[in-house]
């Protein structure tokens, strides 16, 4: 799993848990979110989701998220995580792995 080292990821009690459940942490340097493209999903999301709209409790609001994501095409969801960019920093392995079809 990529990750940053947020305090929440790097909590003793995440890693036992990940550790239990085989999943391996690849950790990207502190501070560097342009480095993960679920980050700029999420900047993306937060935007949207904040532009003047008022929800009447939390569970609008995640609902609200909640389709936004999954009425992304493949596509958008790539180019709004950035993944397009000439500058992103995975590019040459994406393009090793997601040949075009």
């Amino acid at each position: 799993m990529l990750l940053d080292e947020a305090p929440c990821h790097t909590a003793i009690l995440s890693q036992v848990l990940a550790a239990q459940l085989n999943i391996v942490f690849v950790w990207l340097p502190k501070q560097c979110s342009e480095l993960n493209a679920m980050d700029q999903l999420w900047k993306e999301l937060k935007d949207d989701l904040a532009a003047n709209r008022q929800f009447k409790n939390i569970d609008e609001a995640v609902d609200y998220a909640e389709q936004w994501i999954l009425n992304l095409t493949n596509n958008q969801a790539l180019q709004k995580a950035g993944v397009f960019s000439k500058s992103f920093w995975l590019r040459h392995l994406c393009k090793i792995f997601w040949r075009p079809t």
